[in-house]
């Protein structure tokens, strides 16, 4: 249901979110996302309840974490550089069909 149910809200300490000066500007708070965690968490009863808006906020969570390279539970740091080159390649890939799709158009 919920990816960042089984991680240890000290995990989201190790994150280090870019911006914070924009984010701040925007939204008048810095993002913290330990406490984001422990808003879903409050939110959603502990991840019992099915929130559309929860889940969004949890997937960026699960974002940040990638983005910081921060193993996941159950991942080794192996298998997180595994899924990091993986995702790299996916981007690469992606760039590259659609330069083909702009040399096609053109």
């Amino acid at each position: 249901m919920y990816k960042t149910s089984t991680i240890q809200p000290k995990t989201f300490n190790q994150v280090k979110v870019k911006n914070q000066d924009m984010i701040l500007k925007i939204t008048r708070s810095r993002l913290e996302p330990q406490k984001a965690w422990e808003v879903i968490r409050k939110e959603t009863k502990d991840f019992t309840k099915d929130i559309k808006e929860a889940k969004q906020a949890d997937e960026l969570l699960m974002q940040l974490l990638k983005v910081n390279k921060i193993a996941l539970p159950g991942e080794s740091k192996e298998k997180t550089k595994v899924r990091l080159r993986l995702e790299e390649q996916e981007r690469e890939r992606a760039l590259e069909l659609l330069a083909l799709e702009l040399e096609l158009a053109a």
